[in-house]
């Protein structure tokens, strides 16, 4: 059976993403189950449906609440994961609507154990907790086995204290960065944070707060990649196509992306 878990922030976002959610959902299998969850309180009053979040860690920790909900998995099962930016932050069509249901689609024929998504890459390995990745799944929206779902112990978000271990504000308001997470990610995170490159972060002047959560929510996104290497199982990039039209219809989307500045987490 597919599952999804939608977390939902914005008020001006959560009816578009719900609708467009649950008709991907609706493509994949019609027997479907979709529970919606918030970290925004006011938006749960409104909508009476949308289960609270705890908001420890942005989407992650949402995506945990939205796993309670659903309880054991069998092992055929699948988990389809997004967040209400996925189809306003970044381009949504009948194009990207079609390339994520057909990857997830084949992947829930040939019972894959895998992570899909948008695959993303540094061209260069890096390290976090031990664990060594040359690439990453986006998770703004993201599809995952109900087996590494046990793999993980039904939790994607690292814990909270582990995570301010990973990354936090020192006395003097600065981002502080652990030994346990290679050189060459802490200087392209800080650099993407600081918006020191065409491709850095849009909201370059956001307090040192804000920055620092946003480091933390980017660690659990390459975390879970990470785990996913660890354990074999496949990093599958739903853009990945053997039809040429799809491809020059990529190109296209990333190149215009490229030159407007759009690159993000």
């Amino acid at each position: 059976m597919i599952y999804g878990v939608l977390l939902v922030y914005y008020d001006q976002y959560h009816a578009t993403s719900v609708a467009q959610f649950q008709d991907l959902l609706n493509q994949l299998d019609p027997i479907n189950k979709l529970v919606v969850v918030t970290n925004n309180p006011q938006l749960r009053q409104s909508n009476p449906s949308y289960i609270l979040g705890d908001d420890l860690n942005s989407e992650f920790s949402g995506y945990d609440v939205g796993l309670r909900q659903l309880g054991k998995l069998a092992a055929e099962d699948y988990v389809v994961f997004a967040n209400d930016t996925f189809c306003h932050h970044r381009s949504w069509g009948k194009f990207e609507k079609r390339i994520f249901a057909s990857a997830f689609r084949k992947a829930l024929a040939n019972q894959k154990k895998c992570m899909i998504g948008e695959v993303n890459t540094f061209k260069k390995t890096f390290s976090l907790m031990g664990m060594q990745a040359y690439k990453w799944v986006s998770t703004y929206m993201f599809c995952i086995s109900s087996e590494f779902i046990d793999a993980l112990n039904y939790k994607l978000c690292i814990n909270p204290a582990t995570l301010s271990e990973l990354v936090d504000l020192d006395a003097h308001e600065n981002i502080k960065w652990s030994e346990d997470l290679s050189d060459n990610l802490r200087l392209q995170l800080s650099k993407w944070l600081a918006g020191d490159n065409k491709h850095g972060w849009y909201n370059k002047d956001a307090t040192m707060l804000r920055k620092c959560n946003k480091a933390k929510s980017i660690l659990n996104e390459f975390y879970l990649s990470a785990v996913a290497k660890k354990y074999g199982y496949d990093l599958i990039d739903v853009y990945q196509s053997h039809h040429l039209l799809d491809r020059l219809t990529l190109f296209w989307k990333r190149f215009m992306r490229y030159i407007k500045l759009e690159y993000d987490f």
